[in-house]
Protein backbone atom coordinates (compact mmCIF):
# COMPACT_ATOMS: atom_id res chain seq x y z
CA UNK A 1 0.00 0.00 0.00
CA UNK A 2 2.86 2.34 0.82
CA UNK A 3 4.30 1.72 -2.64
CA UNK A 4 1.00 2.71 -4.25
CA UNK A 5 0.80 5.96 -2.26
CA UNK A 6 4.43 6.65 -3.08
CA UNK A 7 3.72 6.28 -6.80
CA UNK A 8 0.67 8.54 -6.52
CA UNK A 9 2.73 11.16 -4.69
CA UNK A 10 5.50 11.01 -7.29
CA UNK A 11 2.97 11.36 -10.12
CA UNK A 12 1.28 14.31 -8.37
CA UNK A 13 4.67 15.94 -7.81
CA UNK A 14 5.46 15.53 -11.52
CA UNK A 15 2.26 17.42 -12.34
CA UNK A 16 3.32 20.12 -9.90
CA UNK A 17 6.60 20.42 -11.82
CA UNK A 18 4.63 20.58 -15.06
CA UNK A 19 2.60 23.54 -13.77
CA UNK A 20 5.74 25.63 -13.23
CA UNK A 21 7.57 24.24 -16.27
CA UNK A 22 8.62 27.02 -18.73
CA UNK A 23 7.29 24.92 -21.61
CA UNK A 24 3.79 24.91 -20.10
CA UNK A 25 3.81 28.69 -19.77
CA UNK A 26 5.14 29.09 -23.31
CA UNK A 27 2.27 26.94 -24.60
CA UNK A 28 -0.22 29.09 -22.70
CA UNK A 29 1.39 32.29 -24.02
CA UNK A 30 1.18 30.98 -27.60
CA UNK A 31 -2.50 30.17 -27.07
CA UNK A 32 -3.23 33.67 -25.76
CA UNK A 33 -1.26 35.28 -28.62
CA UNK A 34 -3.09 33.15 -31.18
CA UNK A 35 -6.51 34.02 -29.77
CA UNK A 36 -5.65 37.71 -29.49
CA UNK A 37 -4.42 37.70 -33.08
CA UNK A 38 -7.71 36.21 -34.24
CA UNK A 39 -9.65 38.91 -32.35
CA UNK A 40 -7.50 41.67 -33.89
CA UNK A 41 -8.03 40.25 -37.37
CA UNK A 42 -11.81 40.11 -36.92
CA UNK A 43 -12.00 43.65 -35.57
CA UNK A 44 -9.82 45.01 -38.37
CA UNK A 45 -11.62 43.11 -41.11
CA UNK A 46 -15.22 43.16 -39.88
CA UNK A 47 -15.24 45.86 -37.17
CA UNK A 48 -16.49 43.28 -34.66
CA UNK A 49 -15.45 40.01 -33.06
CA UNK A 50 -17.03 36.95 -34.61
CA UNK A 51 -15.74 34.68 -31.84
CA UNK A 52 -15.41 35.75 -28.17
CA UNK A 53 -11.67 35.30 -27.47
CA UNK A 54 -11.74 34.34 -23.77
CA UNK A 55 -14.20 31.40 -24.11
CA UNK A 56 -12.30 30.26 -27.22
CA UNK A 57 -8.94 30.20 -25.40
CA UNK A 58 -10.42 28.67 -22.24
CA UNK A 59 -12.11 25.89 -24.21
CA UNK A 60 -8.86 25.01 -26.02
CA UNK A 61 -6.85 25.05 -22.78
CA UNK A 62 -9.34 22.91 -20.84
CA UNK A 63 -9.68 20.34 -23.64
CA UNK A 64 -5.91 19.99 -23.98
CA UNK A 65 -5.50 19.72 -20.20
CA UNK A 66 -8.18 17.04 -19.83
CA UNK A 67 -6.83 14.91 -22.67
CA UNK A 68 -3.26 15.40 -21.45
CA UNK A 69 -4.18 14.20 -17.96
CA UNK A 70 -6.09 11.24 -19.40
CA UNK A 71 -3.25 10.09 -21.64
CA UNK A 72 -0.74 10.67 -18.84
CA UNK A 73 -2.74 8.27 -16.65
CA UNK A 74 -2.80 5.69 -19.45
CA UNK A 75 0.97 6.05 -19.88
CA UNK A 76 1.59 4.80 -16.33
CA UNK A 77 1.35 1.27 -17.76
CA UNK A 78 4.10 1.99 -20.30
CA UNK A 79 7.87 1.91 -19.96
CA UNK A 80 8.72 5.51 -20.76
CA UNK A 81 12.29 6.67 -20.25
CA UNK A 82 12.59 10.42 -20.79
CA UNK A 83 16.03 11.86 -20.00
CA UNK A 84 16.90 15.59 -19.76
CA UNK A 85 19.35 15.10 -22.63
CA UNK A 86 16.52 13.72 -24.78
CA UNK A 87 14.43 16.82 -24.08
CA UNK A 88 17.39 19.00 -25.02
CA UNK A 89 17.71 17.26 -28.40
CA UNK A 90 13.97 17.35 -29.13
CA UNK A 91 13.36 20.93 -28.04
CA UNK A 92 16.59 22.10 -29.66
CA UNK A 93 15.49 20.64 -33.01
CA UNK A 94 12.00 22.09 -32.52
CA UNK A 95 13.43 25.58 -31.93
CA UNK A 96 15.70 25.29 -34.96
CA UNK A 97 12.87 24.11 -37.21
CA UNK A 98 10.54 26.83 -35.89
CA UNK A 99 13.09 29.49 -36.88
CA UNK A 100 13.20 28.04 -40.39
CA UNK A 101 9.41 27.75 -40.69
CA UNK A 102 6.75 28.09 -37.99
CA UNK A 103 4.75 25.15 -39.37
CA UNK A 104 7.71 22.83 -38.71
CA UNK A 105 7.55 23.42 -34.93
CA UNK A 106 5.85 20.05 -34.51
CA UNK A 107 6.92 17.04 -32.46
CA UNK A 108 6.65 14.88 -35.61
CA UNK A 109 9.36 16.90 -37.38
CA UNK A 110 11.72 17.14 -34.39
CA UNK A 111 11.32 13.46 -33.39
CA UNK A 112 11.83 12.38 -37.01
CA UNK A 113 14.90 14.62 -37.39
CA UNK A 114 16.52 13.31 -34.18
CA UNK A 115 15.82 9.73 -35.30
CA UNK A 116 17.43 10.39 -38.69
CA UNK A 117 20.44 12.00 -37.02
CA UNK A 118 20.83 8.96 -34.78
CA UNK A 119 20.52 6.58 -37.73
CA UNK A 120 23.11 8.63 -39.63
CA UNK A 121 25.54 8.58 -36.70
CA UNK A 122 25.31 4.77 -36.46
CA UNK A 123 26.66 4.37 -40.00
CA UNK A 124 29.03 7.35 -40.09
CA UNK A 125 32.72 7.16 -39.08
CA UNK A 126 32.12 9.07 -35.84
CA UNK A 127 35.34 7.73 -34.28
CA UNK A 128 37.26 10.12 -36.54
CA UNK A 129 35.46 13.18 -35.14
CA UNK A 130 37.35 15.49 -32.73
CA UNK A 131 37.17 14.59 -29.04
CA UNK A 132 35.04 17.68 -28.33
CA UNK A 133 32.24 16.18 -30.46
CA UNK A 134 32.23 12.75 -28.82
CA UNK A 135 29.97 13.66 -25.80
CA UNK A 136 27.33 14.98 -28.21
CA UNK A 137 27.53 11.83 -30.31
CA UNK A 138 27.14 9.63 -27.24
CA UNK A 139 24.22 11.74 -26.03
CA UNK A 140 22.52 11.43 -29.43
CA UNK A 141 23.02 7.66 -29.52
CA UNK A 142 21.36 7.33 -26.09
CA UNK A 143 18.15 9.07 -27.16
CA UNK A 144 15.26 6.58 -27.20
CA UNK A 145 14.03 7.70 -30.60
CA UNK A 146 11.29 5.09 -30.83
CA UNK A 147 9.77 6.46 -27.63
CA UNK A 148 9.75 9.95 -29.14
CA UNK A 149 8.24 8.69 -32.37
CA UNK A 150 5.52 7.04 -30.26
CA UNK A 151 4.97 10.39 -28.52
CA UNK A 152 4.59 12.04 -31.95
CA UNK A 153 2.09 9.35 -32.92
CA UNK A 154 0.20 9.82 -29.64
CA UNK A 155 0.13 13.60 -30.13
CA UNK A 156 -1.47 13.21 -33.56
CA UNK A 157 -4.04 10.75 -32.25
CA UNK A 158 -5.01 13.39 -29.69
CA UNK A 159 -4.95 16.05 -32.41
CA UNK A 160 -7.38 13.94 -34.45
CA UNK A 161 -9.75 13.88 -31.50
CA UNK A 162 -9.36 17.60 -30.82
CA UNK A 163 -10.05 18.49 -34.46
CA UNK A 164 -13.24 16.43 -34.35
CA UNK A 165 -14.37 18.05 -31.11
CA UNK A 166 -13.06 21.60 -31.45
CA UNK A 167 -11.56 22.12 -34.90
CA UNK A 168 -14.24 24.40 -36.33
CA UNK A 169 -14.18 26.85 -33.40
CA UNK A 170 -12.50 30.13 -34.30
CA UNK A 171 -12.49 29.72 -38.09
CA UNK A 172 -12.20 33.00 -39.94
CA UNK A 173 -13.24 34.21 -43.40
CA UNK A 174 -10.30 35.00 -45.68
CA UNK A 175 -9.68 35.71 -49.36
CA UNK A 176 -7.58 33.28 -51.42
CA UNK A 177 -6.62 34.87 -54.74
CA UNK A 178 -9.73 37.00 -54.56
CA UNK A 179 -12.02 34.08 -53.68
CA UNK A 180 -13.58 33.66 -50.22
CA UNK A 181 -12.64 30.74 -47.99
CA UNK A 182 -12.66 29.76 -44.32
CA UNK A 183 -9.36 29.29 -42.53
CA UNK A 184 -8.98 26.66 -39.82
CA UNK A 185 -6.20 27.53 -37.39
CA UNK A 186 -6.25 26.02 -33.90
CA UNK A 187 -3.71 25.33 -31.18
CA UNK A 188 -4.10 23.40 -27.92
CA UNK A 189 -1.64 23.13 -25.01
CA UNK A 190 -1.14 19.41 -24.35
CA UNK A 191 0.60 18.76 -21.00
CA UNK A 192 1.92 15.23 -20.52
CA UNK A 193 3.64 13.37 -17.69
CA UNK A 194 5.55 10.38 -19.08
CA UNK A 195 7.57 8.19 -16.77
CA UNK A 196 7.15 10.85 -14.04
CA UNK A 197 8.80 13.38 -16.38
CA UNK A 198 6.88 16.55 -17.40
CA UNK A 199 6.62 16.83 -21.19
CA UNK A 200 4.64 19.96 -22.16
CA UNK A 201 3.57 19.93 -25.80
CA UNK A 202 1.64 22.29 -28.06
CA UNK A 203 -0.68 20.77 -30.66
CA UNK A 204 -2.09 22.63 -33.61
CA UNK A 205 -3.34 22.40 -37.16
CA UNK A 206 -4.27 24.76 -39.95
CA UNK A 207 -5.88 24.45 -43.35
CA UNK A 208 -8.11 26.36 -45.76
CA UNK A 209 -11.70 25.33 -46.32
CA UNK A 210 -12.16 26.36 -49.93
CA UNK A 211 -14.32 23.82 -51.68
CA UNK A 212 -16.73 22.10 -49.26
CA UNK A 213 -19.01 22.70 -46.24
CA UNK A 214 -17.31 23.45 -42.95
CA UNK A 215 -18.13 20.15 -41.23
CA UNK A 216 -17.00 18.08 -44.22
CA UNK A 217 -13.65 19.89 -44.30
CA UNK A 218 -13.21 19.35 -40.56
CA UNK A 219 -13.90 15.62 -40.94
CA UNK A 220 -11.44 15.40 -43.83
CA UNK A 221 -8.70 17.16 -41.83
CA UNK A 222 -9.25 14.92 -38.81
CA UNK A 223 -9.37 11.76 -40.94
CA UNK A 224 -6.05 12.62 -42.61
CA UNK A 225 -4.50 13.25 -39.18
CA UNK A 226 -5.79 9.89 -37.95
CA UNK A 227 -4.48 8.12 -41.05
CA UNK A 228 -1.06 9.71 -40.55
CA UNK A 229 -0.97 8.60 -36.91
CA UNK A 230 -2.00 5.02 -37.72
CA UNK A 231 0.58 4.63 -40.50
CA UNK A 232 3.28 6.06 -38.23
CA UNK A 233 2.22 3.61 -35.48
CA UNK A 234 2.55 0.70 -37.92
CA UNK A 235 6.04 1.79 -38.99
CA UNK A 236 7.19 2.23 -35.37
CA UNK A 237 5.86 -1.24 -34.55
CA UNK A 238 7.88 -2.58 -37.49
CA UNK A 239 10.96 -0.74 -36.20
CA UNK A 240 10.59 -2.51 -32.85
CA UNK A 241 11.43 -5.83 -34.55
CA UNK A 242 13.46 -4.69 -37.61
CA UNK A 243 16.28 -2.19 -37.03
CA UNK A 244 16.05 -0.74 -40.54
CA UNK A 245 12.41 0.10 -39.85
CA UNK A 246 13.60 3.08 -37.81
CA UNK A 247 14.65 4.75 -41.06
CA UNK A 248 11.18 4.25 -42.54
CA UNK A 249 9.43 5.56 -39.41
CA UNK A 250 11.71 8.59 -39.17
CA UNK A 251 11.35 9.50 -42.83
CA UNK A 252 7.56 9.09 -42.75
CA UNK A 253 7.30 11.14 -39.56
CA UNK A 254 8.56 14.13 -41.55
CA UNK A 255 7.63 13.33 -45.15
CA UNK A 256 4.11 12.11 -44.33
CA UNK A 257 3.35 15.27 -42.37
CA UNK A 258 4.78 17.47 -45.10
CA UNK A 259 2.92 15.48 -47.75
CA UNK A 260 -0.43 16.35 -46.16
CA UNK A 261 0.42 20.06 -46.28
CA UNK A 262 1.57 19.87 -49.91
CA UNK A 263 -1.52 17.90 -50.93
CA UNK A 264 -3.77 20.52 -49.35
CA UNK A 265 -2.01 23.32 -51.24
CA UNK A 266 -2.27 21.49 -54.56
CA UNK A 267 -5.92 20.69 -53.92
CA UNK A 268 -6.80 24.38 -53.68
CA UNK A 269 -5.53 25.05 -57.21
CA UNK A 270 -7.91 22.72 -59.01
CA UNK A 271 -11.16 22.87 -57.05
CA UNK A 272 -14.19 25.07 -57.56
CA UNK A 273 -14.66 27.52 -54.68
CA UNK A 274 -17.59 26.55 -52.49
CA UNK A 275 -18.17 29.92 -50.83
CA UNK A 276 -19.02 31.76 -54.06
CA UNK A 277 -22.71 31.85 -54.90
CA UNK A 278 -24.22 31.20 -58.32
CA UNK A 279 -25.33 34.84 -58.65
CA UNK A 280 -28.83 34.22 -57.32
CA UNK A 281 -28.09 35.01 -53.70
CA UNK A 282 -25.59 35.71 -50.95
CA UNK A 283 -23.49 32.76 -49.79
CA UNK A 284 -23.08 32.99 -46.01
CA UNK A 285 -19.47 32.61 -44.83
CA UNK A 286 -19.86 33.73 -41.22
CA UNK A 287 -22.55 35.08 -38.92
CA UNK A 288 -21.95 37.79 -36.33
CA UNK A 289 -22.75 36.77 -32.75
CA UNK A 290 -25.98 38.14 -31.30
CA UNK A 291 -27.14 39.36 -34.70
CA UNK A 292 -30.58 38.86 -36.29
CA UNK A 293 -29.03 36.30 -38.65
CA UNK A 294 -27.81 34.21 -35.74
CA UNK A 295 -31.16 34.52 -33.96
CA UNK A 296 -32.94 33.26 -37.07
CA UNK A 297 -30.60 30.25 -37.29
CA UNK A 298 -28.64 31.18 -40.42
CA UNK A 299 -25.39 29.19 -40.65
CA UNK A 300 -22.20 29.33 -42.75
CA UNK A 301 -22.85 27.65 -46.11
CA UNK A 302 -26.45 28.85 -46.38
CA UNK A 303 -27.54 30.94 -49.37
CA UNK A 304 -29.90 33.88 -48.82
CA UNK A 305 -32.01 34.07 -52.00
CA UNK A 306 -34.77 36.50 -51.15
CA UNK A 307 -35.57 39.04 -48.46
CA UNK A 308 -39.15 40.29 -48.17
CA UNK A 309 -39.90 38.73 -51.54
CA UNK A 310 -37.08 40.54 -53.36
CA UNK A 311 -33.98 38.91 -54.83
CA UNK A 312 -30.72 39.79 -53.05
CA UNK A 313 -27.78 38.76 -55.26
CA UNK A 314 -25.40 41.15 -53.45
CA UNK A 315 -24.96 42.71 -50.04
CA UNK A 316 -25.90 46.08 -51.51
CA UNK A 317 -29.26 44.63 -52.57
CA UNK A 318 -29.78 43.24 -49.06
CA UNK A 319 -29.10 46.65 -47.50
CA UNK A 320 -31.48 48.30 -49.93
CA UNK A 321 -34.30 45.96 -48.90
CA UNK A 322 -33.71 46.19 -45.14
CA UNK A 323 -32.81 49.89 -44.93
CA UNK A 324 -36.23 51.01 -43.72
CA UNK A 325 -37.87 47.65 -43.08
CA UNK A 326 -39.40 46.84 -39.69
CA UNK A 327 -39.65 43.14 -40.52
CA UNK A 328 -37.60 40.72 -42.61
CA UNK A 329 -38.67 37.43 -44.16
CA UNK A 330 -35.81 35.43 -45.66
CA UNK A 331 -35.83 32.60 -48.16
CA UNK A 332 -32.72 30.54 -47.40
CA UNK A 333 -31.21 27.47 -49.07
CA UNK A 334 -29.09 25.32 -46.73
CA UNK A 335 -26.10 23.08 -47.53
CA UNK A 336 -28.44 20.15 -48.35
CA UNK A 337 -30.35 22.34 -50.85
CA UNK A 338 -33.39 22.41 -48.57
CA UNK A 339 -35.37 25.64 -48.67
CA UNK A 340 -36.28 27.41 -45.42
CA UNK A 341 -38.32 30.49 -44.58
CA UNK A 342 -36.93 32.55 -41.70
CA UNK A 343 -38.42 35.74 -40.30
CA UNK A 344 -37.81 38.30 -37.59
CA UNK A 345 -38.87 41.78 -36.55
CA UNK A 346 -36.17 44.42 -37.06
CA UNK A 347 -35.61 47.02 -34.36
CA UNK A 348 -33.93 50.37 -34.50
CA UNK A 349 -30.52 49.14 -33.35
CA UNK A 350 -30.46 45.98 -35.47
CA UNK A 351 -27.76 46.07 -38.16
CA UNK A 352 -29.23 46.42 -41.62
CA UNK A 353 -26.90 43.72 -42.98
CA UNK A 354 -28.51 41.35 -40.43
CA UNK A 355 -25.07 40.25 -39.20
CA UNK A 356 -24.28 38.31 -42.38
CA UNK A 357 -20.75 38.08 -43.79
CA UNK A 358 -21.15 36.51 -47.18
CA UNK A 359 -20.12 36.46 -50.79
CA UNK A 360 -21.86 36.96 -54.08
CA UNK A 361 -20.66 36.03 -57.55
CA UNK A 362 -18.44 39.13 -57.35
CA UNK A 363 -16.53 37.91 -54.31
CA UNK A 364 -16.48 38.58 -50.57
CA UNK A 365 -19.09 41.02 -49.26
CA UNK A 366 -18.01 42.66 -46.03
CA UNK A 367 -20.80 44.52 -44.25
CA UNK A 368 -20.19 48.14 -43.36
CA UNK A 369 -20.48 48.41 -39.59
CA UNK A 370 -19.47 52.00 -38.91
CA UNK A 371 -23.01 53.38 -38.86
CA UNK A 372 -24.58 50.67 -36.74
CA UNK A 373 -23.60 48.59 -33.77
CA UNK A 374 -23.25 45.03 -35.14
CA UNK A 375 -25.14 42.40 -33.26
CA UNK A 376 -27.08 44.91 -31.16
CA UNK A 377 -30.72 44.11 -30.62
CA UNK A 378 -33.45 46.02 -28.85
CA UNK A 379 -35.60 44.35 -26.26
CA UNK A 380 -39.25 43.93 -27.02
Amino acid sequence: MDAVWSSVWQWTSAWGQLVIHPGSWLALIFLVMHTAGLARYERKRFATRLTPPFPLALRAWVMGLVLGAGFSLCSLWGQWVIRPADLAWIWGCTALLAIMRARWACIAYSAGLVALLQCGVTIAPVAELPAAWQPYVRSLLEVRVLDWLWIACLAHLVEWLLIRLDGSQGTRPVLVKGKPALQFHKIWPFPLVLGLTPVPLLLGFGCLNYDKPLEREKRLASTMTLGYALILAGLITLAEVWPMGVWAAAVFSIAGHEGIAIWNRLRLKRLRPYYVSDGNGIKVIAVMPGSPAQQMGIKPGDVVHRVNGKSVPTMAALLQVTEKAAFCKLEVLDEQDDRHIMQKALYEDDPRHLGIIGSSSAGLSIPQTTATRPGATASQ
